[in-house]
């Protein structure tokens, strides 16, 4: 694959729905686009090819079946680039950082500020 593979572990609603925008847009410009994210995730039309992590238990479970399902994916597919969506729990994630490495991915994170969650939401963690 010389594509896009979009690793997506942000919420529902507002910003989270970037990733769709993100795949659409590359998908016009030529790039061929699998987005990695949660089972239940919403990503609205459906105009993109999700992969879909199993259901894990928790929050915490949750990102780390979406980072072993993207890591796995990167390995298989071998993208030239993966882009993060929002960097949230790093040691959960380094096995999606050492899969693009071994295949030699580029790698984008988009990172959004934490102060634009709603009160009570996110763990209220730098960025």
């Amino acid at each position: 694959m010389s594509g896009v593979l979009l690793v997506d572990w942000l919420g529902r609603g507002g910003i989270a729905q970037t990733s769709e925008s993100w795949a659409i847009v590359l998908g016009a410009a030529g790039h061929e686009v699998i987005v990695v994210t949660r089972p239940d995730r919403e990503l609205g039309s459906g105009a993109v090819v999700v992969t879909a992590a199993p259901h894990a238990r928790g929050r915490v479970g949750a990102h780390r079946a979406v980072a072993r399902a993207a890591s796995r994916a990167i390995r298989d597919l071998g993208p030239s680039t993966v882009v993060i969506q929002n960097y949230v729990l790093p040691p959960l994630e380094s096995p999606v950082y050492s899969a693009a490495r071994a295949v030699g991915a580029r790698v984008v994170v988009g990172v959004h500020g934490h102060p634009l969650d709603p009160l009570g939401g996110g763990p209220r963690v730098g960025v």
